[in-house]
């Protein structure tokens, strides 16, 4: 009974593709990753620091970051901009953060920036 029922779901499947072969989606054959161009440090205060950089494509934002150059991550999942821009909160005053920025376009490339680092205003 489950191998028939299996049976019928297969066939229909092909069928519904026979009947509307727009169903289908296209594969992209972008394979480059997107440029990141201008990171910059826009705002630094005790607890606060915030990056922005351009890409030459849509993509996402990730930042890459922490005290250490082992990173922590902030990520923005939706490649839907070209202009970037993530703040990070609840930072430690007068420390130094290390970061870098990735971003990838919908089929996966991903960019990433150097390293940067930015010390937060304040007394630790």
């Amino acid at each position: 009974m489950i191998m028939k029922m299996k049976r019928i779901l297969a066939s229909l499947s092909v069928m519904l593709l026979l009947l509307n072969p727009f169903a289908v989606q296209a594969q992209s054959n972008d394979k480059e990753a997107p440029e990141i161009n201008n990171v910059q440090i826009d705002q630094v205060s005790d607890s606060s620091v915030t990056v922005t950089w351009e890409t030459d494509e849509d993509a996402d934002s990730a930042l890459n970051y922490g005290l250490q150059p082992n990173y922590g991550i902030v990520r923005i999942p939706v490649a839907d901009r070209v202009s970037h821009s993530i703040t990070l909160d609840e930072l430690e005053p007068g420390r130094v953060y290390y970061f870098r920025v990735v971003s990838a376009d919908d089929n996966g490339n991903q960019g990433i920036s150097a390293d940067y680092r930015v010390q937060t205003s304040g007394t630790p």
